[in-house]
Order: structure tokens, then C-alpha cells, then sequence
């Protein structure tokens, strides 16, 4: 039987052990990054303490925006993935329900609660003299969705999804994914974001860190995902094509870092904006290392990771959901909690890194485990 099939049989998901691991890596990464901008790079957190070093940034700041642009890509293919076999099992309208609990009802407690909690944390440590009720009412000044705009992209993706599904439902097919599926895709993407990018520039900041630049890479990673769902494209990934996606997604993860580099140095917007040739060349390489990043997990994942999973994984993968959405702010009271030693930036960022990664997935698992919490996360 297929993956799908055997997935859907019974009405139920059962554990993949890849993909919680899959999903876990990610999600560690995610905590690592956001390290990273609270000491050694220069993208605004909770918390700041900077390092005065020129070396260190540069090392650090390439990886750092690179997992930014394209780290979530793999959670988009699988978030498509898993959208397409719950809507299967559960119908337009209950899926719709269903998301909209256990997508919409946290990201409006974070951009309520825990993002004006973070902030209130950090400003403590650093001295600022405002209340937590000061935070709390100010739905201005710096008041946004944090990470959480990956959980927000992922709810408005679900619900279109579901409203294609029920206007034009799917009709049963079989196939692989291919190499040109890929391309065209990708394609897609920088026809879309090409048209995005002239309303909002790929540099500048947006509304409540929505990201609206990153919205087109999204959508055809999800898009991909919830086909493969539906027609069995990834039950079977061939090895020349996992391992051919995972060098197309080196060479434009390559290409990416010199164009944005360029940018960053030159200060000019105009660069990823309009139908020249730089502009262009960005759009695709976006969206096509988005795609064949995310495919390359999932081949790399399935073929090295499908083995059994133990109590501190399945732990891990429990609490993955709460660790992602409560994260800034254990990471923000490590932060406080190291501040007064009289550590280089750099040292922080790997104690707090190393102690950060557990800690959250431990407090994620922790907060799943109160009553009618699990229902959401």
C-alpha cells in the first residue's frame, strides 16, 4: 500500500518517525537562529547583546539568513502534505474548523500574549522602565508575530486549500514527482514573487512581521506538498532525484547568498524590483531552492531517519508545536539568566544555544501536558 493510503486506511495518522525528526531538526535550527540574532547577528530579537567583533557576524550571518529565507521550506512541504490527507479524512468544512483552532487560536494568543511577554522580558533585563501592562496594551511600536508568521502563512494556505478542494475536489492519480513538476513550480514562484516584491521590496520590513515577501515561496512548497499528498508523488522519491534536488539546492542557496549580499551592500531596492535580469534571476533562485531544498529533506530524512523512535524524540516531537510557539521567550529568560556573566557574545550564544535547544522542546512538551492544552497543540 501506499504511504497515503496506508496513512488514511483507518482514519487516523500514524507517527512517521522521519518526519517528527524532520520536524524537530527544523524547529532546533529555528532556536539556534534566533540565538544568533540576539548576539551575533544584526536582525532584530527580544533580547540584544551584540558582539563588537566584524568576524563573527559575517560567519555566522550568512547561515543565519539563509535558514531564515529557505528553513522552513521542509515544514511547508509537510504542513501541504499532512493538510491534503486530513482534508481527505475529515471533509472542507471540519478541516477548515480544525485549522482554524489549531492554527488561528495560537497565532492570535502569541500576537496577544506571548509576543508583548517576550518583549517585556528582554526589556527588563536591558533596563527598560515600561510594565508588563505597558506591553500588554500596546498594540503598536513593536508589536508583531515573531515566528509565528510561518504558523499564520500556514493557516491562510490551509483554508485556501480547503476551498479549492471543495469547489473543485480531487480526482484520483498516480504518479512520481519530477524533476520538471519542480521547474515549473518554481517558475510559478517567481512569476509570483516578481509581482509581490514590486508592492513590498524583499528588504524592507512588513505589517506585524507578516513576511509577505517569503508568502509565493510558501505557497508552491505547500502547493507541492499537498499534491504529492494526493497523487503519491513522494511515496517513492528515486534516489537521483533526492540527491540531484540536494545539489540544485546548494547551487542556489550559493547563487542567493552572492545576489543578497550584493544588495545588502549597495543599499538599492531597485535590484529585486522590476523584470531585469538580477530581479529575475533572484525570483528563481528562490523559489527554486525553496523546492528542491525541501525535497532533498524529505528524500534524506526518509531514506536515513525511518527508524525507530525513542522516548526522547517522541517526546520532543510531542512538545514540537508548543517549543516553536513559546520559544522567544525561554530563550529570552536563558538570555537574562546568562546576562550578568562577563562573557564574549559569542560564548552566550553557544551556552544558550546548547542549554536553548532542549529547554524549549522540554517546555513545549511540558505545556502539552496540561489539560485541554493538547487539543490545540
Amino acid at each position: 500500500m501506499s504511504l497515503s493510503a496506508r496513512t488514511d486506511v483507518a482514519g487516523t495518522v500514524a507517527r512517521l518517525s522521519w518526519v517528527d525528526r524532520l520536524k524537530v531538526v527544523t524547529i532546533a535550527g529555528v532556536v539556534v537562529v534566533h540565538v544568533a540574532t540576539a548576539y551575533v547577528v544584526d536582525i532584530g530579537w527580544y533580547y540584544e547583546e551584540r558582539t563588537t567583533s566584524q568576524v563573527t557576524p559575517v560567519l555566522l550571518g550568512v547561515p543565519a539568513f539563509l535558514a531564515g529565507v529557505f528553513g522552513l521550506a521542509p515544514l511547508f512541504l509537510v504542513g501541504g502534505w499532512m493538510a491534503a490527507g486530513s482534508l481527505a479524512r475529515r471533509g472542507a468544512g471540519a478541516f477548515a474548523r480544525a485549522r482554524l483552532l489549531r492554527l488561528g487560536v495560537p497565532t492570535v494568543l502569541y500576537f496577544l500574549l506571548v509576543d508583548p511577554f517576550a518583549d517585556y522580558l528582554g526589556g527588563r533585563v536591558q533596563g527598560e522602565p515600561r510594565t508588563l501592562v505597558d506591553y500588554l496594551t500596546d498594540l503598536g511600536g513593536d508589536r508583531d508575530l515573531g515566528p509565528v508568521w510561518f504558523i499564520t502563512v500556514l493557516l491562510v494556505l490551509s483554508l485556501a486549500y480547503a476551498a479549492w478542494r471543495r469547489a473543485w475536489p480531487a480526482r484520483p492519480r498516480t504518479g512520481r514527482l519530477t524533476a520538471r513538476t519542480i521547474a515549473t513550480t518554481a517558475l510559478v514562484v517567481a512569476a509570483a514573487d516578481v509581482v509581490m516584491w514590486l508592492r513590498w521590496s524583499y528588504f524592507s520590513d512588513t505589517l506585524w512581521n507578516l513576511n509577505w515577501q517569503h508568502w509565493p515561496q510558501a505557497a508552491g512548497v505547500f502547493a507541492v506538498g499537498a499534491l504529492a499528498r494526493e497523487r503519491g508523488w513522494l511515496d517513492t522519491v528515486p534516489r537521483r532525484l533526492g540527491r540531484g534536488s540536494g545539489l540544485v539546492a546548494v547551487a542556489c542557496l550559493v547563487v542567493f547568498t552572492a545576489f543578497a549580499a550584493y544588495g545588502f551592500a549597495t543599499e538599492d531596492e531597485a535590484l529585486v524590483r522590476g523584470l531585469h535580469p538580477f530581479a529575475l534571476t533572484f525570483a528563481v533562485v528562490d523559489g527554486l531552492g525553496a523546492l528542491t531544498l525541501a525535497v532533498w529533506a524529505w528524500w534524506w530524512f526518509r531514506e536515513r531517519w525511518s527508524g525507530p523512535q525513542g522516548p526522547v524524540l517522541a517526546g520532543a516531537s510531542r512538545g514540537a508545536y508548543a517549543a516553536y510557539l513559546l520559544h522567544p521567550v525561554v530563550l529570552v529568560a536563558l538570555s537574562g539568566a546568562v546576562h550578568p556573566l562577563p562573557w564574549a557574545p559569542e560564548a552566550k550564544f553557544v551556552l544558550v544555544s546548547v542549554v536553548g535547544v532542549p529547554a524549549v522542546f522540554a517546555v513545549g512538551w511540558l505545556v502539552t501536558r496540561v489539560p485541554g492544552v493538547s487539543r490545540v497543540l
